[in-house]
Formats: C-alpha cells, sequence, structure tokens
C-alpha cells in the first residue's frame, strides 16, 4: 500500500515537472514554430508525455522493484541453504563485472564486443598452452 502511494505521489510530481518544463520550451519557442506546427500536434505531444509518466512509468518502476527484491531474496535464500553456493557465485560476479563494466563505460554493445573477444583469445591462448605476456 505504501509503495503504491509513494508511486502516484512520484508519479504526479513528475508529471507536473514535466508538463512545467514543456510548457515553458514551447511559450519561449520562436512565431514560427506556431505558424508550421498545428495546435492538435502541440497538444498531442503534451498529452502523450503525461500519459507516459501516468500510465507507463509506474507500473514499470513496481515492476523492477519487484523483479530485484525477488532476485535477492532468492539469492538470499540460496546462500542460507548452501553456502558453498557463494563460492561459486563470487568468481561469476567479478567475471560478470569484468566483462559488462566496459559495455557500460562506452555506452554502446561494441565496448561488450571488445571485452568478450579479449577475455575469449586469453582463453585460447592459455588453453593452447602459450603465455599471455
Amino acid at each position: 500500500m505504501l509503495s503504491a502511494f509513494t508511486m502516484v505521489v512520484g508519479s504526479v510530481q513528475a508529471a507536473r515537472l514535466l508538463h512545467s518544463a514543456l510548457l515553458h520550451n514551447k511559450i519561449r519557442s520562436p512565431q514560427s514554430f506556431f505558424d508550421t506546427t498545428p495546435s492538435g500536434r502541440i497538444l498531442n505531444r503534451f498529452s502523450k508525455d503525461i500519459y507516459v509518466i501516468d500510465e507507463v512509468l509506474a507500473p514499470t518502476i513496481l515492476m523492477l522493484f519487484n523483479s530485484f527484491y525477488t532476485s535477492i531474496s532468492t539469492l538470499v535464500v540460496i546462500v542460507a541453504s548452501t553456502p558453498l553456493f557463494i563460492v561459486v557465485v563470487l568468481p561469476l560476479a567479478v567475471l560478470y563485472g569484468f566483462v559488462q563494466v566496459p559495455a557500460w563505460m562506452g555506452g554502446t554493445l561494441h565496448g561488450a564486443g571488445g571485452a568478450l573477444e579479449w577475455a575469449w583469445s586469453v582463453y585460447m591462448h592459455t588453453a593452447q598452452g602459450g603465455r599471455r605476456f
């Protein structure tokens, strides 16, 4: 109940801020913008943005939090029942971070491909018995 109330209040504030910023930007537009753009298109843009904030964003954020807490609670139950699981998960988490962080830093998937290629080349070189450096 508290999460739903918080999401409603947050959605109203986000919609108010978005609408205020959009209105401020459109009022400061040059007269030629209003001459060439139909008023229906401007009104449609306002209503679509508010609709996305009100109807789409709140449930999406609730699903994100629900998935996050479900994942964390599942990991806690598994670690509590099988403590050896943490020995397997920690190296995998480090490897995941090693591969994913370059993709996040670069902002494109090219970073992930480069990291994966590098990791694969190190693996293949080591598997063939060679020294890396």
